[in-house]
């Protein structure tokens, strides 16, 4: 089976569950923060996932490190990652589970590029003009890119915004050559 193809499963199956306790939100907010715990650490998957240690010694370091943390079906939810060894792409289907919940409330996902990282203040006045441009609900995540130089570079589906001191030279350029 591809790795695609298990994302998938895992998180539309994920979604069905959701939605059938009624907590799609809830679980929302949640793998947005587990996205970010497992981008910061990602040697944690690495160990989860780990064919060096016992199914049981894998289930029990999830146990420890999240009981009483997140919601219990998530919990089981990691450990029958576990069980079927598949750990490896828990990032990738809670991403996929994330935009599956963004379609399911009609909110669009966005990316904000900036040299440095951006305070939640920051990120929230970006999305509020962002949303009044597009006039739709938008949630933004914010990624370092240093070859920006400066400003800032916002992609929401097909439409980029960028206000970055490498695209004003981009089209500094363009209309330069277009001169000649």
């Amino acid at each position: 089976m591809m790795d695609e193809d298990v994302v998938n499963q895992w998180s539309n199956g994920l979604f069905q569950l959701t939605r059938e306790i009624k907590k799609v939100t809830k679980f929302a907010e949640e793998s947005n923060q587990l996205i970010d715990i497992f981008a910061t650490y990602p040697d944690f998957i690495d160990i989860a996932s780990s064919s060096n240690l016992t199914t049981e010694l894998r289930k029990l370091i999830i146990i420890d490190t999240f009981q009483n943390r997140i919601e219990p079906y998530l919990l089981n939810f990691f450990l029958l990652l576990i069980d079927q060894h598949q750990f490896r792409y828990v990032r990738l289907i809670l991403k996929e589970f994330r935009k599956i919940c963004n379609e399911y409330h009609d909110i669009h996902y966005g990316i904000i590029y900036s040299v440095v990282k951006l305070s939640s203040q920051q990120i929230k006045q970006i999305q509020v003009k962002i949303e009044k441009i597009i006039n739709y609900k938008i949630e933004v995540v914010n990624k370092v890119d240093e070859s920006l130089i400066g400003g800032i570079k916002v992609k929401v589906q097909n439409q980029v915004f960028d206000g970055s001191i490498k695209g004003q030279i981009e089209r500094l350029k363009s209309q330069l050559l277009n001169h000649e």
